[in-house]
């Protein structure tokens, strides 16, 4: 008599009663089958709406295109330029008129200099981190002169 005379026996035990009879009944019921659809709609008329962006949407979507843009260019600037890369550079500067074969030769060495020169730079021919960071905006930029450029590799 001990657990039926506190009361906390007895409602937990109806409680849990009421608990398997509302699991039950609701499990026990069949749903009912959607209708199928059939396989083939055919529309009775022609579906032409267009879409026409706002002058809003159009901005977002020329900022966003720009944007992906100046990323880009920014990751192929190579942090650490091969010949070629300079030669390009150097090329895009109006100051290289040599192919770009990746050959540090005397044309490329001479126009080196006078990228330094031109640039208030120490000049010594090498393309140091200095000579780089002025020479690298040059990188992405069309030559004004002739574009006649042979690359081999």
């Amino acid at each position: 008599m001990f657990l039926w005379g506190q009361g906390g026996f007895m409602r937990s035990f109806i409680f849990f009663l009421i608990c398997v009879v509302f699991l039950v009944s609701g499990c026990g019921q069949k749903k009912e089958s959607v209708e199928e659809q059939p396989e083939n709609i055919q529309l009775t008329e022609p579906f032409e709406e267009e879409i026409t962006p706002t002058t809003q949407t159009q901005q977002k979507v020329n900022t966003t295109i720009t944007s992906v843009k100046t990323q880009a260019l920014e990751k192929t600037i190579p942090a650490k330029p091969t010949i070629k890369d300079i030669q390009i550079a150097l090329k895009n500067a109006n100051l290289y008129d040599g192919n770009i074969d990746g050959i540090l030769g005397p044309k490329t060495k001479k126009a080196i200099e006078e990228f330094q020169a031109k640039n208030d730079l120490v000049v010594d021919g090498k393309v140091g981190p200095k000579t780089w960071e002025k020479l690298k905006e040059y990188y992405n930029k069309s030559s004004t002169a002739s574009t006649n450029t042979t690359i081999t590799n």
